[in-house]
């Protein structure tokens, strides 16, 4: 009986051959499709808004029939990114999809989902990118810095950003990070910019803590063109043994000289010994300020009692009369001072506004506001701040507490902590904020409108953490 149904089926075959010719195909049974799904890579792995491209997906398991989606990193929104055509491609194994990126689509990482035609599925995580079309970018740059850190590899990186979070430039790529680098600061002057950050450093891990030193590292750079030109990293201070850094930053004062100022602590005191102001050197040659690794960085008397070894919190900027405008905290009294300086040290100083329990961060560009964070609640195992702006003029002559302050960004809703709060150059308050699953946003809030907006999206692998944001003033 077997036999009688084979004979039967080749001698159909062989009559639809002999009546229609030779050139009729038969079709296959779909190769592939079957087995465990797996996405591992996309080729090229980016597109800008707007685009229309061909990208190649690597990995096993797909087969004729196979469906692709582009999902936001996360979730499973694939509205942002249209797959118009999906081709198997037998030689390699890999899919070639069409696909076309809406105008407006999320600028951030996505994830790739394959689904076989046997109802299989599989997801590459962070396979894909989708940028800002660079020439709709009209932000000012640079205008934001941030920096990341991998903690599995040991390295860090810094960014550059336009006032918008379009346009972006690798400053520093897969940079050793040391025993702990942390708070990268950027200034700019056009055309000269420079970015200064922090390196703790552990001489012997296995012996007691006074072996922790810290160094000061400065980055120039000149934007020409819309274009970077860096300069290589060069060291600035390094601290003796058992004193660390907390925070540096370089300024310039009315003539354009630059300055550079730092704050730091000794090995298990809680209290910063104090601000430290060195300076004699140009942005337009930083290379100068290599000799200011050898120079005494004696301290500087800038709390409001003239007692350095008990200031616990300082920044500093220079005012429009070349003086220096500095915040001072001591036990529950905060100050906002004004000092005179000559050849890097502070000669005499005035005490503008002192504020109980004031963390300020800043001024507006016309110096009528100061922004400041108060402690809020506590969030996991971080205490988030409340943001508040003052009216200096107000508070110089009549003085002001806490509650004088608006209250414009509430710790409830946004945990903000401690480090994160900056003032930009455009009269915003800008921070960070990252979550456990990696996804890190950069923030701006408008005095002006009111409004809150998301300037940059990251989405970081488990083992990299945003550790700073910082903007030009």
């Amino acid at each position: 009986m077997k036999t009688m149904k084979k004979i039967i089926t080749l001698s159909i075959a062989t009559l639809l051959i002999a009546t229609l010719g030779s050139n009729i195909s038969i079709a296959a049974k779909p190769t592939g499709g079957n087995g465990k799904v797996t996405v591992e890579s996309a080729n090229p792995n980016s597109a800008v808004q707007g685009e229309e491209k061909d990208v190649l997906i690597s990995g096993s398991g797909f087969g004729h029939g196979a469906k692709v989606k582009y999902l936001v990193t996360g979730t499973k929104d694939d509205s942002q990114i249209e797959v118009l055509t999906v081709e198997y491609i037998e030689a390699t194994g890999e899919l070639k999809s069409r696909i076309k990126v809406k105008g407006s689509a999320e600028v951030i990482d996505y994830d790739i989902e394959v689904q076989s035609i046997s109802g299989r599925k599989g997801k590459g995580t962070t396979l894909f990118k989708v940028s800002r079309n660079p020439e709709s970018c009209t932000g000012t740059f640079p205008a934001i810095a941030y920096m990341t850190k991998n903690w599995t590899d040991d390295i860090f990186d810094v960014v550059l950003l336009d006032s918008e979070g379009c346009k972006q430039y690798d400053l520093l790529k897969d940079e050793p990070n040391g025993g702990g680098v942390h708070d990268v600061r950027l200034t700019y002057h056009a055309p000269y910019g420079v970015i200064v950050w922090v390196e703790d450093v552990y001489v012997d891990p296995d012996a007691s803590v006074t072996s922790t030193f810290s160094r000061i590292w400065g980055l120039g750079f000149e934007v020409i063109g819309g274009e970077v030109v860096a300069d290589n990293p060069i060291m600035f201070v390094e601290t003796e043994i058992d004193g660390f850094i907390i925070d540096a930053q370089i300024y310039f004062d009315a003539s354009g000289e630059a300055a550079l100022t730092y704050y730091k602590n000794r090995v298990g005191d809680p209290k910063p010994r104090g601000l430290f102001v060195l300076s004699g050197f140009t942005i337009e040659n930083l290379g100068s300020a290599t000799s200011l690794s050898g120079r005494e960085d004696t301290c500087v008397q800038l709390d409001i009692y003239g007692n350095c070894s008990t200031l616990r919190y300082a920044r500093m900027r220079w005012s429009a009369d070349g003086s220096a405008v500095y915040f001072s905290s001591l036990g529950e009294t905060d100050a906002l001072v004004k000092a005179n300086v000559v050849d890097g040290l502070i000669t005499t100083t005035e005490v503008l506004l002192p504020i109980p329990d004031l963390r300020p961060y800043g001024f507006s560009r016309d110096d009528s506001l100061l922004v400041s964070a108060f402690t809020g609640r506590l969030k996991g195992n971080k205490r988030a701040m409340d943001v508040r702006v003052f009216p200096v003029a107000h508070c110089i002559q009549i003085g002001c507490n806490k509650e004088d302050g608006e209250l414009i960004l509430n710790s409830d809703t946004y945990e903000i902590s401690n480090r994160e709060v900056r003032w930009s150059s455009s009269d915003s308050i800008l921070w960070y904020k990252q979550n456990s699953a990696g996804r890190a946003e950069i923030r701006e809030f408008s005095l002006s409108t009111g409004t809150i907006r998301t300037l940059y999206t990251l989405n970081l692998s488990n083992s990299t953490s945003l550790d700073s944001v910082d903007t030009v003033e």
